[in-house]
């Protein structure tokens, strides 16, 4: 798809770069997201200040972040299978970056546990 930006540049020319409508900083195209939505095809926020805004939303809107969550899965019951099917040394590849995240884990969930009930 050839957006409006993408006709009028020649073909070796770098984008130009983008400001971000949140953190307003003059960003590379490449930090934001590809949305068809835009003129350009990127979306209007960074993906630092995109990353924020959700998990900021899904802060304040936790039961129906559950609720989608859990109607994607129904809708893609295989998704994770697969994927791991497809990806087999990634989760190794993972845990060996991450030796101590059980362990970490584990950790913050006992905390939150004596913060609830204490």
């Amino acid at each position: 798809m050839i957006t409006t930006t993408e006709h009028f540049l020649p073909p070796d020319a770098a984008e130009p770069p983008k400001r971000c409508r949140l953190c307003d900083e003059t960003k590379p195209v490449d930090e934001f997201r590809r949305d068809v939505r835009y003129s350009d095809g990127r979306s209007s926020y960074c993906i630092v200040c995109d990353k924020r805004k959700s998990r900021e939303w899904r802060a304040r809107n936790k039961e129906r972040a559950e609720e989608n969550q859990a109607a994607w899965l129904a809708a893609n019951p295989g998704y994770h299978a697969e994927w791991r099917a497809a990806h087999p040394d990634s989760m190794a590849k993972w845990r060996a970056a991450h030796p101590d995240y059980k362990k970490k884990r584990r950790e913050r969930l006992i905390a939150k546990k004596i913060s609830i009930s204490g």
